[in-house]
Parts: structure tokens; C-alpha cells; sequence
């Protein structure tokens, strides 16, 4: 759908840029032009409103691509959340090492859920951003596996997303406040509302 109103844009921009020349050419000549610019200008009126239905229909994409990456991170299946990165897809978090590949991707996601059996990831927001997309979230968990604290987390942060021709997430590079996580692990800070 997506390339189609595209492709709509596109011919319907060229057109009514045309169909405007001519009208123009012709009132130079001082020839009956107003059906002719008039013409042209509808067809880049409906150019610009093709334009606006891609980029919507676009974003509603993102939107649900964000909510089924949310929901697998709340499934608790580190290979669904592998899933939506293509096969050498890339997630750093906080510029720490990168996991590349899904079997990388799946394992830094398995270490999240494993220390945090209750773990709740919430969709807040997404912001295209050119070429790039801002995956924005709020990690919601206890701290409980191996060796841990015992204490509950709420976090936000975000993802900085480039989606690849196969339209899965080819790198993923994660954001969020490491100290206020280390001191809400240890149980000194308040939890934010």
C-alpha cells in the first residue's frame, strides 16, 4: 500500500506539474489557459494529499510493528523478540558490546527476562526520524533471578532504530538512565511514577 500511494504521489505530482506548464505556455501565448493551470494545480493538490495518506499509512505501520516488538518482549520468548531483527541485525544498549545476529539478539533478550521474570515492557511512543525510527518504552520489573535484588524497576528509555530493505530492525541502539537503573537495582532510589 505503501509503494502504491507512492507511486500515486509521484504520477500525480509529474502530471499536474506538466498539465501546469502547459496552462502556463498557453497564457504566455495569450490563449485560453484557465482549465489548463487549473487542472494542474488539482492534480498537485492531490499530489500532496497522496504524499500525506503514504506517509500515514507509513507511520501506522510503525505503530504496529512497535506494538507486536512490545508484546514479544512481554511474551517472555527471547527468540520472538529476535524475530523482528533481521538475520544480522544489531542491538547495542547504553554503548555497551553490540549482539549481532538473532542468536546475539535473542541472548541479550533471554538475560533481561532471566533477571526479571515479571518483566513488562509498555509502548509510549514512536518518532520517525528521517531514514531512522525512536522506539520509545518503559521497562516495568522485579529484579528477581539469579543473584538478584529483590527490587522492582521502572525505567524509560528508548530504542534507535534503522529498519532494514527486509523490513525487520537492522541495527537497534538502546537508551536509558544506567545510574537511575543501577540505584533502583540496589533499592536507592525511588521508583518514578
Amino acid at each position: 500500500m505503501h509503494d502504491v500511494l507512492r507511486l500515486i504521489a509521484v504520477f500525480l505530482l509529474i502530471a499536474g506539474l506538466l498539465v501546469s506548464a502547459l496552462g502556463v505556455v498557453r497564457w504566455a501565448k495569450r490563449r485560453s489557459a484557465g482549465t489548463a493551470i487549473g487542472f494542474g494545480g488539482l492534480m498537485l493538490v492531490l499530489a500532496a494529499l497522496a504524499f500525506l495518506l503514504r506517509d500515514l499509512a507509513a507511520r501506522d505501520l510503525l505503530v504496529e510493528f512497535a506494538q507486536r516488538y512490545t508484546a514479544a518482549w512481554c511474551s517472555h520468548d527471547p527468540a520472538r523478540v529476535a524475530s523482528f531483527y533481521s538475520e544480522s541485525g544489531l542491538l547495542a544498549i547504553n554503548n555497551g558490546a553490540p549482539a549481532v545476529g538473532r542468536k546475539a539478539v535473542e541472548a541479550a533478550a533471554r538475560s533481561f527476562m532471566t533477571g526479571y521474570p515479571d518483566l513488562v515492557v509498555k509502548f509510549d511512543r514512536i518518532v520517525p526520524k528521517g531514514e531512522r525510527v525512536l522506539y520509545h518504552w518503559t521497562f516495568i520489573g522485579t529484579n528477581t533471578g539469579p543473584g538478584g535484588t529483590g527490587n522492582r524497576v521502572r525505567i524509560r528509555g528508548y530504542e534507535d532504530w534503522t529498519i532494514g530493505t527486509d523490513g525487520l530492525i537492522a541495527t537497534s541502539v538502546g537508551h536509558f538512565d544506567a545510574q537511575d537503573w543501577d540505584r533502583q537495582v540496589k533499592g536507592t532510589a525511588a521508583l518514578p511514577k
